[in-house]
């Protein structure tokens, strides 16, 4: 018997609040072990809810709606504290990084909020007289410095040839599309696995790793 696709009442506002927390903590530089221990609490208390709803209905994650099986597979893949820490420190940079350009540009009193997250796209921008929304993929917690900074500039000031070469190149990299991979697989690798909640995401790295790059992409976290 086929199951049917499974929407989630209110996912988007639960991710909403995980990046509004996310972005609170990174805003605070000085933020502490019980900080982050508590958010990855959230994560998981939030990602097994999503996995007993799809299990009180005959079904797994793999069953769920394009967009609630997006925000789930996001809500899985940071679980994991490793790649929590990643997030919250790149979120952390990138937030500096469009603070002191805001700054150059003399738009100190601009109100930003980053989101890095499962995106389709590598990043968009919502931009008001006063506000500034800047959402990149999740592909590009491991990018460098100069990446990130060419992310922001190109959502604030504009893009440049320079800036879409070097975001291009690395949505590009085996190591970008490694992350995409990852969150692509989770949903799947919990149907195979109804333990999800005790799946390590490091083994669906190196699974990812192994049967798509041969084992050539070094896990940084």
């Amino acid at each position: 018997m086929s199951v049917k696709s499974i929407s989630l009442k209110n996912i988007k506002v639960q991710q909403n609040s995980i990046l509004q927390e996310i972005f609170h903590l990174s805003s605070n530089p000085n933020y502490d072990s019980t900080q982050i221990q508590k958010l990855n609490q959230t994560l998981i208390q939030t990602a097994t809810k999503i996995e007993n709803i799809c299990s009180n209905q005959q079904a797994t994650p793999s069953n769920l709606t394009n967009l609630s099986r997006k925000i789930y597979s996001w809500v899985k893949f940071l679980t994991d504290e490793q790649y929590l820490k990643l997030h919250l420190k790149t979120t952390g940079y990138v937030l500096e990084s469009a603070k002191q350009l805001l700054g150059i540009h003399g738009q100190k009193s601009f109100k930003l909020m980053i989101e890095i997250t499962n995106l389709a796209g590598l990043y968009q921008v919502r931009k008001s007289a006063s506000t500034a929304e800047i959402m990149i993929s999740e592909g590009f917690i491991n990018a460098p410095k100069a990446v990130l900074q060419a992310l922001v500039e190109s959502a604030l000031v504009g893009k440049s040839q320079d800036n879409t070469r070097l975001i291009r190149s690395f949505a590009n990299t085996e190591e970008y599309i490694a992350v995409l991979l990852e969150l692509d697989l989770i949903a799947e690798v919990v149907a195979e696995n109804p333990q999800g909640k005790f799946y390590n995401l490091n083994e669906l790295f190196d699974k990812v790793n192994h049967e798509y790059f041969a084992a050539s992409i070094p896990n940084h976290v």
